[in-house]
């Protein structure tokens, strides 16, 4: 795992995203995972989630609530908008409430989610930086960034 800098001052630790160096058959793993599993999930995203979604972005999004804002301008209607940053949500992950809504809301089952489960169960980590390694590391909650 490698600290990736994001915003504020570099002295404070807060300040850095950690992402992970995943070895590339977890990777080639996870596309398979993902490859089975999108098309079977992909009908219960809501329409307009753009976070993690294939072409959609950013600024895609932006688009689209400009323009939404534009036309309630013009119609003279009341337009609103609530945008929520979920501050360390790969960090804070609880992987049991995941399995449950992995398999209740989403109707994932054995052998699959057994498997999806156990890739993400029982890691261990590393903090890298230039030479130097720290001790290892049990991941307690959350999920590794730096996957597919």
């Amino acid at each position: 795992m490698f600290p990736l800098y994001k915003t504020g001052p570099k002295s404070s630790p807060a300040n850095f995203r950690p992402i992970s160096k995943q070895p590339i058959l977890r990777k080639v793993f996870e596309k398979i995972i993902l490859s089975k599993l999108y098309p079977h999930v992909k009908p219960l995203i809501y329409n307009h989630q753009y976070f993690s979604i294939k072409k959609k972005s950013a600024t895609a999004n932006v688009l689209v609530s400009t323009s939404k804002i534009l036309n309630g301008w013009e119609n003279k209607l009341t337009t609103g908008i609530l945008y929520t940053d979920f501050s360390k949500a790969f960090d804070s992950v609880e992987k049991n409430l995941l399995k449950y809504k992995m398999k209740n809301l989403f109707n994932i089952h054995e052998p699959l989610l057994d498997v999806i489960v156990n890739s993400i169960s029982n890691c261990t980590f590393t903090v890298n930086i230039n030479s130097m390694s720290s001790s290892i590391y049990q991941v307690m909650c959350g999920v590794s960034q730096g996957g597919v």
